[in-house]
């Protein structure tokens, strides 16, 4: 359908280990904060989350909620501007677009959404990255 989108957001790490959300609508503070809220209550071991500086990810909601989240043993980083190199979510977009999908997959959304949902579910054991 025209003007559709399917958002993706994506806690990744090194070792192709993942958890992966994505939704018809937009990813806003509030669902980044959903996000975020639930890895830091799922945790068992101090963790760092490595974020750019989207506006979501920066937003009141998330700055207020840092200190809450890191005695639960989740730490928020932010990657320095302009390197999205150093985003290891950006390998894994760039490894679903141009590896991962071919041009039969977008025939239509409906398609389009389905491989790209099962792509994402695949990451980690059937699609792996080499991250250098």
């Amino acid at each position: 359908a025209q003007g559709a989108s399917l958002q993706c957001f994506a806690f990744v790490s090194q070792d192709n280990r993942s958890h992966i959300v994505t939704t018809e609508g937009r990813i806003n503070a509030h669902f980044v904060y959903e996000q975020l809220d639930l890895l830091a209550l799922s945790i068992t071991k101090p963790t760092v989350v490595v974020l750019d500086n989207a506006t979501p990810h920066k937003a009141k909601l998330i700055e207020q909620a840092r200190d809450g989240w890191a005695e639960r043993g989740l730490t928020i980083f932010y990657l320095p501007r302009y390197s999205p190199h150093l985003n290891i979510a950006e390998h894994l977009w760039k490894h679903l677009k141009y590896f991962w999908l071919t041009a039969e997959m977008y025939v239509s959304t409906q398609v389009l959404f389905y491989h790209v949902r099962l792509a994402l579910a695949a990451f980690g054991t059937l699609l792996t990255i080499e991250f250098s």
